[in-house]
């Protein structure tokens, strides 16, 4: 804090000291990811003071160890702000180098960011109505996304043979399409939700929910034809494990595994996320 104060009264030579006095602290402390941080700041400092070279140093090894820790969003910070330095030396090709780099790394999306695409699936699913989460019209699908449920895909499978053309085979469609007809309105409640395990580098969220069905098996899709679940007569629940692949804000891939349960079965882990 005291070398932010110094570094907005344009006194650069104190607040590089009140810096390299706190990386110093945290460095003791092992607080390493702070380290990064801190390294980043003063590197900041340096460059306003025209210190090109200190910063470059100390953007340098603040990014090796957001490396080693794997910190993509002070990775994607750090390397834009590193070629910055390099723009002021006149490298014009290594800063834009640099700046696609850290620009395309920024496009990762956060911890937050990416379960909430994942319980944005949920949110559509359950009383699926095909218009879009909560009634916005849009579910967070790519073109190209696939699911496998079980080890068998559940999105794009060829027609049935002997599937009448204007009889509904939802496993025909693609996920965008699955859900926009309303296919999985017989799932009636989605809780206990949980996103035990999230890799932001990856973009990977697993979770763990409970899917409450067989409530309501006769429904009438969003394209006014009426459907019922032969095979969903009486109430039952699904622990579920569902993996999701997720690219700019949207879903790619899903994987998803779950025994049947008594109907309304709690999660034994608390903590998790209810649904409406």
């Amino acid at each position: 804090m005291q070398g932010m104060i110094f570094q907005l009264q344009k006194e650069f030579s104190k607040a590089i000291g009140a810096f390299q006095k706190a990386i110093s602290f945290w460095r003791s402390a092992g607080l390493t990811d702070e380290v990064s941080t801190g390294l980043n700041d003063l590197a900041i400092v340096e460059k306003e003071a025209g210190d090109f070279k200190g910063a470059q140093r100390d953007y340098q090894e603040a990014l090796r160890i957001a490396r080693r820790l794997k910190d993509t969003e002070n990775i994607a910070m750090i390397t834009v702000n590193l070629a910055g330095v390099f723009n002021a030396l006149k490298k014009w090709a290594v800063a834009e180098r640099r700046s696609k780099v850290g620009l395309e790394l920024g496009k990762k999306l956060g911890l937050q960011e990416l379960i909430a695409v994942a319980d944005g699936y949920f949110t559509g699913l359950q009383k699926n109505d095909g218009k879009g989460i909560n009634g916005t019209g849009t579910y967070p699908f790519t073109e190209d996304c696939d699911r496998v449920e079980h080890g068998s895909p559940t999105p794009t499978v060829p027609r049935a043979a002997g599937k009448a053309s204007d009889g509904v085979d939802a496993f025909s469609l693609d996920c965008l399409k699955q859900f926009k007809i309303g296919y999985y309105f017989v799932v009636q409640n989605i809780h206990d939700r949980r996103y035990p395990v999230v890799d932001r580098e990856r973009g990977i969220v697993w979770s763990h929910v409970v899917f409450d069905q067989g409530t309501v098996n006769k429904g009438v899709l969003s394209d006014g034809r009426p459907y019922e679940f032969k095979g969903f007569n009486r109430p039952s629940s699904i622990l579920v494990n569902e993996m999701f692949l997720i690219e700019n804000g949207k879903i790619r891939r899903v994987e998803m595994i779950g025994p049947s349960a008594v109907y309304h079965m709690n999660s034994p882990w608390p903590g998790g996320l209810s649904g409406n």
